[in-house]
């Protein structure tokens, strides 16, 4: 079998070429019919179901289970497998209360994330666009030559994430795909995250990783390997995601990884599956997420308002003005949403006796921008406490965008300590602290080294209060009032480059001589036209 190499994905552009030259889809379909596949693939690799895509040799079942799966021809064979993944699985962590899998459920019974296979990847519609036997073989040939176990687990992501990269970057040529307006948290950024809620962390073996906002489950899957390299003996793993195609791939990956894990599919803003605690009462809870940035909610304004209304029982911390109103974020940004859900989770965990930290990435301006809601929103969470530290990151920390973004780090073990009021401001965008990326991944420009997020988390655990052009420690109380805003760029600005001095007159004189001249030079060159 050929080895994988992940920076070498040819079977991207042979599935590609057979879509667009036999079957006639357009390339704005790409994503949805080459995913499915791929997610198909990791089970048969990693020994979750009892069959490969051998269809030469009865999909490596035995004759007897063969009969149960033959159709009239290769296509409707293998849909017929499709239909029935679950008879012919061999899932640990598939299994979870059927609410968690279908949003309209409150069944509390549990059954396998499997059984929503077809209808996520929609097998049925693509197998019988193909129109003949010959283009499924031609499919079928394509991943049984690969094998995706041989991608290392620190790589693992790259698997989902370079096919989606290869989409975007043919969006001149006509793709359009579904899975493409995502954005993806590079390793180091997600390391980071990691130490610093390590640095935070009082001796615990039980853990509770939890992303809100989870896509494909990436930022869950190397917090968790990254925290049981530390020895946290028992770990386990929970999300939330709205899209049911993005939910499956993470579950998915989490089955092939051996990650136990909850993923809930359904909105985390109008339906939290989690509000009401993580992992038992004795784990320390570590929430990890990049929610998305101008997401539109007015859609959800009535059922976010009513919630609200219910204060203590809400789903979020809610946050009123000096007049006793309920203060909303703007309609056209969710990011304040997610992290008001995020606190009140944290503030629930506390009041069990248990200790949350959170990272979150937000964007640059978040920390300051002058709208009045953001203002009130921002000044009740400084008064909580809660905000340990926020920091900058340099521009192209991503694949897909070259916006500056923060990390917002949230700490309930702070809000009991003298130091409550004290916020931890890093500016990341400092060239000392950031890397160029030894690869250039479309915008992705920048990253962290090792030894840049050794010095970033040594920053945050020091004591000293200032280090300049680096760090600086901000009280956020002056009196009875607690600041509303963090300019980060503003408090903490780089060193000016020094200018030489200049002589004005001799800068004067210099250009009255070079204007003469070329005075000169108009005139003679107007004589010799006119002759």
């Amino acid at each position: 079998m050929a080895k994988f190499k992940i920076n070498n994905q040819d079977f991207f552009w042979k599935h590609a070429d057979i879509l667009y030259a036999s079957a006639g889809v357009n390339p704005s379909g790409y994503d949805e019919r080459i995913i499915p596949f791929i997610a198909l693939k990791v089970l048969i690799d990693y020994r979750k179901v009892k069959f490969n895509l051998d269809y030469r040799n009865k999909f490596g079942l035995s004759d007897r289970d063969f009969e149960k799966i033959k159709g009239n021809n290769l296509r409707e064979t293998f849909l017929n497998l499709i239909k029935n993944i679950e008879e012919f699985s061999n899932f640990k962590y598939m299994e979870q209360k059927a609410k968690y899998n279908n949003p309209k459920s409150n069944s509390e019974e549990k059954e396998s994330a499997i059984k929503y296979f077809n209808e996520a990847f929609n097998f049925e519609n693509h197998i019988k666009e193909l129109s003949e036997d010959y283009l499924l073989e031609a499919i079928l040939d394509i991943y049984n030559s690969i094998d995706f176990k041989e991608v290392p687990k620190e790589q693992f992501k790259d698997l989902y994430e370079t096919t989606i990269s290869r989409m975007r970057k043919g969006k001149q040529r006509g793709f359009n795909g579904n899975f493409i307006g995502q954005h993806f948290t590079q390793s180091a950024t997600v390391k980071l995250m990691c130490e610093v809620a390590h640095s935070k962390m009082k001796k615990n073996n039980k853990l509770a990783i939890y992303d809100p906002a989870c896509g494909v489950g990436m930022m869950l899957i190397e917090s968790y390997f990254f925290f049981k390299n530390k020895g946290i003996k028992e770990i386990e793993v929970y999300g939330q995601e709205i899209d049911l195609k993005v939910w499956l791939l993470a579950k998915i990956f989490m089955e092939a990884l051996d990650i136990p894990n909850t993923i809930a599919r359904g909105n985390t803003l109008t339906n939290p599956a989690f509000i009401n605690g993580l992992n038992g009462n004795d784990s320390f809870d570590f929430i990890i997420t990049n929610p998305p940035f101008g997401i539109d909610w007015k859609h959800e304004e009535k059922i976010i308002s009513e919630n609200m209304q219910k204060e203590e029982s809400s789903f979020f911390f809610v946050v009123k003005d000096e007049n006793n109103k309920i203060i909303l974020p703007p309609k056209n940004d969710g990011q304040f949403l997610f992290m008001l859900h995020i606190i009140k989770l944290m503030l629930n965990e506390k009041e069990k006796g248990k200790n949350a930290f959170a990272g979150i990435i937000s964007s640059s301006s978040l920390p300051y921008n002058s709208g009045k809601s953001e203002s009130i929103i921002r000044q009740r969470i400084f008064e909580t406490g809660i905000v340990d530290t926020i920091l900058l990151q340099p521009q192209n920390m991503f694949s897909n965008t070259s916006m500056q973004t923060c990390i917002w780090f949230l700490n309930t073990q702070k809000m009991d300590s003298k130091s409550k009021y004290n916020i931890t401001i890093i500016r990341a965008d400092n060239p000392n602290l950031y890397s160029k990326h030894p690869e250039l991944i479309e915008n992705m420009k920048n990253t962290y080294s090792d030894e840049n997020i050794k010095e970033i988390v040594n920053l945050i655990k020091s004591n000293k209060k200032d280090v300049p052009f680096k760090k600086k420690i901000i009280d956020v109380k002056t009196g009875n009032s607690i600041i509303s805003k963090l300019n980060i760029s503003s408090e903490i600005p780089f060193e000016s480059e020094k200018i030489e001095d200049i002589d004005l007159y001799e800068l004067y004189i210099d250009l009255m001589a070079k204007l003469d001249c070329l005075c000169k030079t108009i005139k003679k060159d107007a004589k010799g036209c006119m002759k």
